[in-house]
């Protein structure tokens, strides 16, 4: 009976025990359940975990090989900058086919074959380099068979003869190699038949029909010396002279001047076309001028010869394959831009440059992956455009450009107190030949 009573007692206390405890298990478990979000919440949360990350940007690069160190220096920035220009001009328009443009150079230095070698590999083995352009990077072009094996995409602007040599035996096996300049053979034969010309015209008197030529030993210097000689001697010239040297080696002409000066010929041409080296045979030349005009090959269009000779190279003459006409509007407007940007200019390559990267940049639109190296030589291979050189085509069996008026005409030039005048052709000349005032009349 005890018992039975002390249980009664207690039995409401441990009741409410019991409903508490249950009370609070209950409000624990209702704790651990996800809570209802108001509808605006629950979108504006599902917007934040949905957004998409940015999409990487995708880059194409375009190696330069350019002989930055060493004679050729001056060219080669002149070609780097203008290239520059290029990528700069594409990419503030969007790029090309979703590409950012980029430039990456290798330093050919001296245009050594070491050194062309080793900063191809350089350039090669970045994934994002599937184009190669140059103004030149050897003396022999031997970098198109590296360039071939690699399916590369490679535009150049020297050494025709060299690059015909190469591609004219099997042009099927350098599908992506094409030369931006033309044939060089116009610089063989062109200077005789100019001075035939200007004889017959009464603008120039030839006493005797004679020539005194100046070679440098490099591919470049030698083909163009030897074709001069043979053109020469076919109208009935005598080359009293030929003198072979080293390539951008020489420094002291004077050896040379003293038997061009015992018998001064209506005519002395240099071939060597190493621009600083142009500019001391010229300062040479005018420590005691002879009764001849002078002729050097291709560096008197690089600003620094300017630089170097100043008023000594009033009246000298020279002549360009795939250079700008720069009488026409759009290459004087581009000549103010590089001046702005660069303080000077440029010569030669200061326009190839540029012509250089819109070539490859219509192919990359073309075919939309700078990965497809293929396509985009054969694209090139087809290029039927103007450009601030003239109409560019190419040649399917060279692969160099095609020459002529209505192509890239050979243009000849006058500098004149400092500046450089066209006088041929006569279509885009700004000057008219005159005899040089070291000369008699």
């Amino acid at each position: 009976m005890e018992k039975s009573r002390t249980t009664r007692r207690y039995f409401p206390v441990v009741l409410s025990i019991m409903v508490m405890l249950f009370l609070v298990i209950a409000s624990g478990c209702a704790g651990a359940q996800p809570t209802a979000q108001p509808p605006e919440e629950q979108e504006t949360e599902v917007q934040v975990t949905e957004e998409a990350e940015p999409a990487e940007e995708q880059v194409a690069k375009i190696g330069v090989l350019a002989p930055i160190t060493g004679a050729f220096g001056a060219d080669a920035q002149d070609m780097v900058d203008s290239a520059q220009i290029a990528v700069d001009e594409l990419n503030e328009q969007g790029g090309v086919a979703g590409y950012r443009l980029e430039l990456v150079v290798g330093d050919t230095v001296d245009q050594r074959s070491d050194a062309v070698t080793s900063a191809f590999n350089r350039l090669k083995s970045d994934p994002d380099v599937n184009v190669m352009i140059a103004p030149y990077a050897s003396t022999s072009n031997f970098e198109i068979d590296l360039m071939a094996e690699e399916n590369m995409p490679y535009i150049l602007s020297a050494n025709a003869a060299q690059t015909r040599e190469i591609i004219s035996k099997d042009p099927s096996k350098y599908p992506t190699v094409w030369s931006r300049v033309p044939s060089y053979d116009a610089y063989e034969t062109e200077l005789p038949r100019l001075l035939e010309r200007y004889d017959e015209e009464g603008r120039l008197t030839l006493r005797d029909r004679t020539a005194f030529i100046v070679s440098s030993d490099d591919p470049y210097g030698t083909t163009i010396a030897n074709g001069m000689q043979a053109e020469f001697e076919s109208l009935g010239w005598t080359v009293t002279g030929f003198e072979t040297v080293p390539f951008a080696s020489v420094t002291d002409w004077r050896g040379i001047l003293a038997k061009i000066r015992s018998a001064p010929p209506d005519i002395v041409v240099v071939t060597d076309s190493a621009p600083p080296n142009n500019a001391t045979f010229m300062n040479q030349f005018m420590e005691d001028p002879p009764n001849s005009l002078l002729f050097l090959q291709y560096g008197p269009s690089v600003q620094e010869f300017l630089e170097l000779t100043g008023d000594n190279s009033t009246g000298l003459l020279y002549n360009n394959l795939g250079a700008p006409v720069d009488t026409l509007p759009e290459v004087q407007a581009f000549r103010e831009q590089f001046s702005e940007r660069y303080g000077h200019i440029g010569g030669y390559y200061a326009v190839a440059g540029h012509e250089e990267v819109m070539i490859y940049a219509r192919c990359l639109e073309e075919v939309g992956d700078p990965t497809e190296r293929l396509a985009i030589g054969e694209c090139i291979g087809q290029t039927d455009m103007d450009t601030m050189t003239g109409h560019l085509q190419f040649d399917q069996t060279t692969h160099l450009a095609l020459q002529g008026p209505e192509f890239y005409p050979i243009i000849f030039y006058q500098i004149w107190d400092g500046e450089r005048f066209i006088i041929e052709p006569e279509q885009y000349a700004n000057g008219e030949f005159r005899v040089p005032p070291w000369m008699e009349e």
